[in-house]
């Protein structure tokens, strides 16, 4: 937790990031009987940052809403969006889990703060989160209820467009395959 490795920057799309999670988590979803809807532009929403640092933190921010819904439902909702607000790329995961209360959300982005039985967390991936979202120039917040859910919001600095087509776009990584088959 202490030590931080230096951070990778790049220039991506924050959708790339959405739809991985998607792909990471949707088989485990779908097993608890938990619907991911995915809400996205259809334009690219550019960001500057580390890429895995980000995944990770949406990664922790779905694990946490899949976690909340299973305490006190059978089945449920994750909303996964993002956007662009005047220069900010807006990032909201939402779900209809057990929600919290005042004294917890104030908590939430606290190192070691965990709501989980003993052996079940360690407390640290807001907290971690927390950082990286800092560490990127933005902001993440909390609103909840008690028994109506939680949305998180993160805000970034959006970046410009690229000049030209990153590196691994899907018609390069076609391209370069072997035998030019994709």
């Amino acid at each position: 937790y202490a030590r931080r490795g230096p951070q990778r920057t790049t220039h991506f799309d924050l959708r790339g990031v959405l739809d991985r999670i998607a792909a990471l988590r949707g088989y485990q979803l779908s097993a608890s009987i938990i619907a991911l809807h995915l809400d996205r532009p259809a334009a690219p929403v550019w960001v500057e940052g580390d890429l895995d640092r980000l995944l990770q933190v949406f990664f922790n921010l779905v694990l946490n809403a899949e976690q909340a819904i299973l305490v006190c439902r059978s089945k449920g909702d994750i909303w996964l969006a993002c956007g662009e607000d005047h220069g900010r790329v807006r990032a909201t995961v939402r779900d209809n889990g057990c929600g919290m209360s005042p004294a917890v959300q104030s908590c939430i982005f606290d190192p070691f703060f965990t709501t989980k039985p003993v052996g079940q967390g360690a407390g640290l991936g807001l907290s971690i989160s927390h950082g990286i979202i800092q560490q990127h120039h933005g902001s993440i917040a909390v609103e909840s209820a008690e028994g109506q859910g939680t949305t998180i919001r993160v805000s970034i600095p959006l970046a410009q467009p690229p000049s030209k087509p990153p590196f691994n776009t899907p018609a390069k990584r076609l391209a370069t395959r072997p035998g030019g088959a994709p």
